[in-house]
């Protein structure tokens, strides 16, 4: 697929809820009120690197980069439009930076 051509894998992220002592807690609040470690999951071909990382700006002191010319792949948003037939239908532009993102990915 020459779409892919320089696509070296994928990369997507999660929250994992946690349960830890309350004095510890703060750090780890999420924004639904309960308590989670932000995870980002890299795959890449042939290989898999879990990256269980408190900031993504802790990436590169883990060894994580992308070579020049290379990309990884990543999830569009969700709750957005996303399908070129979608924006057709509704014969509307996208209207902020996700459907923007969204329509390109597609």
């Amino acid at each position: 697929m020459p779409y892919f051509k320089d696509c070296i894998g994928a990369i997507d992220g999660t929250h994992i809820t946690i349960t830890m002592s309350p004095n510890l807690q703060d750090p780890y609040g999420n924004r639904k009120g309960g308590l989670s470690q932000n995870v980002m999951v890299a795959v890449r071909v042939g290989k898999v690197q879990l990256q269980m990382l408190e900031c993504y700006k802790m990436l590169y002191l883990h060894g994580f980069y992308v070579p020049d010319g290379k990309y990884y792949f990543i999830a569009p948003y969700k709750n957005a439009r996303y399908h070129l037939q979608e924006q057709g239908r509704a014969n509307q532009r996208p209207s902020n930076a996700k459907e923007l993102f969204n329509l390109r990915h597609a």
